[in-house]
């Protein structure tokens, strides 16, 4: 009975990465990405959303078609941050709030409609008070380059594309299992 034991703690292991991890990241390991396409021109942000489910937190980045002459892709970029933390262009200091903080490019990708007015009037500095969201901080838009702080309380990201959205999913750590020690 105890040499199963191993064995059925990775069974109850995986079990619990299913049941927690986000259907989308139930559905393809291989959707998740550090970087990729969004759409195959440059775009607008037409909206910035964070939510909670069970699991997971997550942040989505909502574009249309600038219809600009630009031939360069509308991609994406998340990675680690470190600090110090700045705003783009000027290069100020930014504080964000979180134990990790992750950095999200957005290139090709602008609030700057064609006639110079914005595509994006809400928020641009969310505090939502999520398990893993502790803040989501805009630090710039600039020549079609949008960037974004992530402030997290840990847990780990899985960035994809959904129609003309990026969705950036923030599942929680599992939490620490019983020691099986045969000894």
């Amino acid at each position: 009975m105890f040499k199963r034991l191993p064995i059925l703690t990775a069974i109850l292991v995986w079990s619990v990465i299913l049941t927690i991890a986000p259907a989308s990241a139930q559905t393809s390991a291989a959707a998740c990405s550090s970087s990729g396409t969004v759409l195959s021109g440059q775009a607008l942000i037409v909206g910035v959303r964070v939510g909670t489910h069970d699991g997971y937190d997550r942040i989505v980045f909502d574009y249309a078609s600038r219809n600009s002459p630009a031939l360069a892709a509308s991609t994406y970029e998340v990675s680690p941050a470190t600090p110090p933390y700045r705003q783009d262009p000027r290069g100020n200091s930014l504080s964000v709030a979180g134990a990790t903080v992750l950095k999200i490019t957005l290139r090709g990708a602008t609030f700057m409609k064609l006639d110079g007015t914005s595509s994006y009037a809400g928020s641009r500095d969310f505090v939502p008070g999520f398990p893993v969201l502790r803040e989501l901080k805009f630090s710039g838009d600039f020549e079609a380059v949008s960037t974004w702080f992530v402030g997290l309380n840990g847990g780990s990201a899985c960035a994809y594309t959904l129609s003309n959205s990026l969705v950036v999913d923030l599942t929680r750590p599992i939490p620490n299992l019983p020691s099986t020690s045969t000894n």
